[in-house]
């Protein structure tokens, strides 16, 4: 498969750094290893929300009563922050 790319000069020169480092055979291995990148990133983006984010969420929805609003705990920052502010003032 062939793709054509409009490059921005910077990007050229991006490409062109890389590639002088032989660690890259040529622009073709340079995407290679960059679309390996992005894979794991999102793979690590998706592990951490099916073992992290998702569980978190699922306990607050089953028991809403362990946590705090959002909003009590601005109100209560911005009530600490006011009275640390008039304390030193």
């Amino acid at each position: 498969m062939v793709v054509k790319l409009s490059l921005t000069p910077e990007d050229e020169q991006r490409i062109a750094r890389h590639l002088s480092t032989g660690r890259f055979e040529d622009a073709a291995d340079l995407v290679r290893h960059g679309l390996a990148l992005i894979e794991d990133q999102d793979r690590e983006r998706e592990d951490w929300l099916d073992n992290d984010v998702r569980p978190r969420l699922t306990d607050i929805e089953n028991r809403p009563e362990r946590f705090l609003a959002a909003s009590d705990v601005f109100a209560d920052l911005a009530e600490r922050h006011r009275k640390g502010v008039s304390a030193g003032s």
